[in-house]
């Protein structure tokens, strides 16, 4: 079965697991909730330490795998596997677990060792993954490495690093560069997040007032579709007044139509004003913010 793909299915709320591993998304290998591995015909000792990965593994049968025919069997995959509980079915005891993870303590070390760098490998891609995000919405792609661009793109400056001392000055000004690079990057970060906060807080004060309305407008058709239901049934039971009772229904529909008018008319009157309002915020802290770069 070497080479074939992974297959699983749901047998009694636990997970059937046929055939060779294939790679699992990192971020789910903690979190994937198996119970239970069996079935599993052709494995040896560095593909039964793959399922260590699965960090909520509690049960797992190997019988009838080759390397259950090994005199070390037991003691390894216990060693080995993070939370396991149950072996072929058979528990196993804290005894069992001390005596397997003191037999492979060098082996458990290195492995240790290697997924701690694999995790550190993993987060420090996720956080350039999101310094790279808040780059991009900030727009301060390319800022990174601009000097350096810049030498790159002169024409003039393969000729002049050719003169001897001639630029010796070059790697302060890039220090230098970098420096006011940072403090660049720092401020355009928080004038991002002061801009986010505000965007956020007109949002909320315009959510809030429009709901308002909202109801309000919700009520008033409520309301008016009570009356009609009540207009509507006198005036089958009294035909004599029914003519006037729904001349008088008329006069309710269109007042609730000024009054639902009138309300639209108000609401947008005060979206505009904190429009005005968040615009305002909004400029003063790109004013304040080109002041501070051009000081």
């Amino acid at each position: 079965m070497e080479g074939k793909a992974i297959t699983t299915e749901i047998i009694r709320g636990a997970v059937k697991v046929e055939g060779l591993v294939a790679e699992v998304c990192e971020e789910r290998k903690k979190t994937i909730p198996l119970r239970l591995i069996s079935h599993l015909t052709t494995l040896r000792k560095l593909k039964v330490v793959y399922f260590r990965q699965f960090r909520k593994l509690r049960l797992l049968v190997l019988s009838g795998n080759p390397i259950s025919k090994d005199p070390e069997y037991r003691l390894f995959v216990i060693a080995f596997m993070r939370n396991l509980f149950y072996l072929d079915h058979k528990l196993c005891f804290k005894h069992q677990i001390d005596q397997a993870k003191d037999e492979y303590q060098d082996e458990l070390q290195e492995l240790k060792e290697k997924e701690l760098q694999e995790e550190e490998d993993i987060k420090s891609r996720l956080a350039k993954r999101a310094e790279t995000e808040l780059y991009k919405k900030a727009n301060l792609i390319g800022l990174d490495g601009l000097f350096d661009k810049m030498l790159k793109d002169d024409p003039e400056h393969a000729k002049l690093s050719e003169v001897p001392t001639l630029l010796e000055g070059l790697e302060e000004m890039r220090e230098k560069h970098q420096t006011t690079t940072a403090e660049l990057k720092g401020l355009i970060i928080d004038l991002y997040y002061k801009e986010q906060a505000e965007i956020k807080l007109w949002q909320s004060a315009m959510t809030e007032d429009v709901d308002k309305k909202d109801e309000e407008s919700r009520t008033l058709v409520n309301k008016f579709e009570e009356v009609k239901k009540k207009t509507i049934q006198e005036a089958f039971q009294d035909r004599a007044f029914g003519e006037e009772k729904l001349k008088n229904l008329l006069v309710e529909n269109d007042a609730m139509q000024y009054n639902l008018m009138e309300i639209e008319v108000v609401c947008f009157d005060q979206v505009q004003h904190l429009w005005r309002l968040f615009e305002e915020a909004f400029y003063s802290m790109i004013d304040n913010g080109k002041q501070h770069f051009n000081n």
